[in-house]
Formats: structure tokens, sequence, C-alpha cells
């Protein structure tokens, strides 16, 4: 996806510009089944029907009060280290 895409969806989504860089570096680093997801999600804004150890992405949404780029970038987080994850989530966001 173009960058200058993924600005304008950060910039919807309320991150401030100095952090895209981080931001899109990480998206950039999906795996292909969460680029593929997050590609879907762009083009429909429809909730995304994966579950990593146990978090679906309607969960970190609604429970966890995440919007939907936060709740990609935990699911990656869940992919990459998942017993990291799930710890720390268990514990609540801050």
């Amino acid at each position: 996806m173009e960058r200058n895409k993924l600005e304008a969806i950060l910039k919807e989504n309320g991150y401030p510009e100095f952090m895209y860089d981080s931001v899109i570096n990480k998206i950039n680093k999906f795996n292909t089944e969460l680029t593929l997801l997050f590609e879907a999600w762009v083009e429909t804004k429809q909730s995304s029907q994966i579950t990593k150890g146990g978090y679906s992405f309607e969960k970190l949404v609604t429970d966890f009060g995440m919007n939907p780029i936060g709740a990609f970038l935990t699911l990656d987080w869940l992919i990459r280290e998942p017993d990291i994850a799930i710890k720390e989530l268990k514990k609540g966001i801050k």
C-alpha cells in the first residue's frame, strides 16, 4: 500500500504526524494474512474476522477501546510475540 494512502488512514484515525514512520513500518511488516485483512478493512471499514491468542479484532476495538489500526498492530504483536502480548493484554491496556 502506498505511503500517502497509509498516512491518510493514520490521520483519519487520529495518529499524530510524528508517529507515521513508526506505524507505517510496523504495518509494512504484517504477515500476508494480516496484510490482506488490513487492506480489506481499508477498503470496506468493516470489522475483520481475525482472532489471535483469544483476542479478536472486534474485542480489541470494543472491549479495549482501541482504534482499528491499534487493533491490527496488537494482532500483529499477538502473531509475533504471543506469550508476551497475551501476558500484557491480560494486565490491561494503559
